[in-house]
């Protein structure tokens, strides 16, 4: 028999088909010009390679499984995350020193570029950190006013008086009712402290006369708070960052219900796994 060259991959498996469809070793030797010893090896290395493909395949589809399920609670963090504005917070890390976290995040993006998530997640930090900035504003005005008006008041507290008026107004700008919020003698201390709510507007109040002395000041800080030249700015950006909220938890509700993510990322199984990954940068973008 003239001696054949090395057996390739396609020549071996398509001994296999034809083996399984009950041609036998005998003929396929004779049709192939190659010795029965040769195919019975070729044919036993074409199911090993087979068992070994299945194998890697069911480990690839799991990991995809889990890839998915990864990302896709990241997701779900992240439409968590923006329930309420936590300034500095990247949404859906819980540990910024976490990588699996980070990459995780990164991950994400990596799948959805063109997803408009990301710009309603950029417009949420942005608003997050208006919203901050103008009550830390809001706060400092509200101070300054009461400091500046109260010399005849000397058992009010200053703090009490802006931490109350600062939250009452970023009520209001959340289209809350700041008036819902009761005043009210506190009698469990042994004096009479009169309260906003939970703030302690005063630290002693003798009679009912002076109290409503002081809520009726403490009304009139508000009205002046609460007027548009002071209070628009925060109630746009309570608006906006509301809205991108809104965009956030409708694409994530997209996301899950697709169920099988867009794109790749450096994470996805059957990847190049020696690819360089992005720079600390670049992840941090």
């Amino acid at each position: 028999m003239q001696k054949r060259g090395k057996v390739t991959l396609v020549e071996r498996r398509g001994w296999l088909t034809q083996y399984e469809e009950g041609v036998s070793i005998d003929r396929i030797a004779k049709k192939s010009g190659r010795t029965q010893r040769t195919v019975t090896e070729q044919l036993k290395q074409a199911r090993s390679d087979l068992q070994h493909d299945q194998v890697q395949l069911d480990l690839i589809q799991k990991g995809y499984r889990d890839h998915y399920r990864d990302l896709l609670h990241i997701a779900e963090r992240l439409a968590e995350s923006a329930d309420s504005p936590h300034r500095g917070v990247v949404l859906s890390i819980e540990n910024p020193d976490d990588p699996r976290e980070r990459l995780l995040y990164q991950a994400l993006r990596s799948h959805t570029p063109g997803s408009s998530i990301w710009t309603a997640v950029k417009r949420w930090e942005e608003d997050t950190t208006g919203i901050a900035e103008e009550i830390d504003r809001l706060e400092a005005q509200a101070t300054k006013l009461v400091s500046k008006d109260t010399a005849d008041f000397p058992e009010i507290s200053i703090e009490g008086f802006a931490g109350s008026l600062r939250d009452a107004v970023s009520m209001a700008a959340q289209g809350l009712d700041p008036e819902a919020t009761e005043y009210w003698p506190d009698r469990s201390g042994g004096s009479t402290q009169l309260r906003f709510g939970s703030y302690i507007l005063s630290a002693s109040a003798p009679d009912v006369d002076r109290m409503a002395e002081i809520e009726k000041m403490h009304r009139s800080f508000l009205k002046t708070l609460l007027a548009p030249e002071s209070a628009n700015r925060l109630r746009s950006l309570w608006r906006s960052w509301a809205e991108a909220k809104g965009m956030i938890r409708e694409e994530v509700a997209i996301l899950k219900l697709r169920k099988v993510l867009p794109g790749r990322c450096d994470l996805c199984p059957a990847g190049d796994t020696s690819a360089r990954r992005p720079s600390q940068r670049r992840r941090n973008e």
